[in-house]
């Protein structure tokens, strides 16, 4: 098993595109290099831009909280002339809007309730080396431990409940949820599906463990990625252009179809990520336009599909000013939109609802 699991901010990822070419689009996730110049992983700050604001979704802020050494602060790195500024490595939002951030720096997971000013920290063995935290089902969580190579159960309470030590030996891209007990590991060539156990339906004294299965696609699917129902796809680029491959895997002899992918600003396409389909059909992409290249500019974007694959709306959300995990933007089982920006002074986090 690789490191290359532990998922690179994107801004270094498009850095290295702008560099690499083309070519660089379809290239595995590689661990962060904490030894980049200092201010590499923030934006500069430039004259103000007009964001693309959402048509039919609704934005509004989700929860606020500062940062600091305080306990109800979240932890940060400001950086050094050897090492970026860092924050924290990623987060997720559960069934009732709960908020669980991976507070790196502190080694701790936080959780913050909308409308509630106290937040939860709860001390978590190991989070410092902990990324790409996703929700399980209710109350159980898993993160990639980039340390040892694992990937790790918990509870809301920080209580570790079991490490997966023997995980396939290819690079991983991603993890995603994709129902309650079942986590998608993708890699460039395949798909497999861990599933966890309900702990709360265990027998006593039964010792639960995490199962690693293999998803099967139908053929016609080959080279795509399960999503949560019938469909399978993948982003990619030819050349200058973005493609969104899907295919309906639940109707027999559908075709394949390919829908072009358009900056939606003047600039170039960095790249295209599949986020999650909802539990209405609807598919979630995240765009990345480069709009200057000296200085370097960028500007991310959410794009949501229907479910036969229409594009019903795209909306913007900021970069400028920010110290960038590996993380920051979940896409929950109702179509909301979550999205985590740390400033050197806050953490904040928008949703985006349907």
């Amino acid at each position: 098993m690789t490191r290359w699991i532990h998922t690179v901010p994107a801004l270094a990822l498009l850095i290295a595109g702008a560099l690499l070419g083309p070519g660089a689009w379809a290239q595995p996730v590689r661990p962060v290099d904490r030894r980049l110049p200092p201010g590499s992983l923030i934006q500069p700050r430039r004259p103000p831009f007009t964001a693309l604001d959402p048509r039919r979704f609704r934005k509004l802020e989700h929860a606020r909280v500062l940062v600091g050494p305080q306990e109800n602060g979240i932890g940060i790195f400001p950086g050094r002339e050897d090492e970026a500024p860092r924050g924290p490595s990623s987060f997720t939002v559960d069934e009732a809007g709960e908020i669980h951030i991976l507070d790196s720096e502190k080694g701790r997971l936080v959780t913050i309730t909308p409308g509630v000013r106290e937040l939860k920290a709860r001390p978590l063995e190991g989070a410092r080396n902990f990324t790409v935290l996703t929700r399980v089902s209710r109350g159980e969580l898993a993160a990639f431990d980039s340390r040892r190579n694992e990937l790790v159960s918990f509870d809301v309470q920080g209580k570790i409940h079991e490490r997966l030590k023997d995980l396939p030996r290819v690079p991983f891209t991603s993890i995603r949820r994709m129902a309650d007990g079942q986590l998608a590991l993708d890699s460039p060539r395949r798909t497999h599906v861990l599933s966890l156990p309900d702990r709360t339906a265990t027998p006593p004294g039964a010792s639960p463990r995490m199962r690693l299965l293999r998803r099967p696609v139908q053929p016609q699917a080959a080279g795509l990625v399960p999503m949560k129902s019938n469909l399978a796809a993948r982003a990619l680029r030819t050349g200058k252009k973005g493609l969104l491959r899907v295919q309906d895997t639940g109707t027999p002899g559908a075709p394949r179809r390919e829908l072009s992918v358009e900056p939606p600003v003047e600039g170039r396409l960095g790249a295209v990520t599949v986020l999650h389909q909802d539990s209405a059909g609807r598919l979630f992409v995240r765009i990345e336009v480069i709009t200057r290249t000296s200085p370097l500019e960028i500007r991310r974007f959410i794009r949501a599909y229907d479910s036969k694959m229409n594009p019903i709306d795209t909306f913007e959300y900021p970069v400028e000013g920010l110290i960038i995990g590996d993380q920051d933007v979940q896409v929950d089982d109702q179509g909301n939109v979550y999205v985590m920006l740390t400033y050197p002074d806050r953490v904040e986090v928008q949703r985006f609802s349907p």
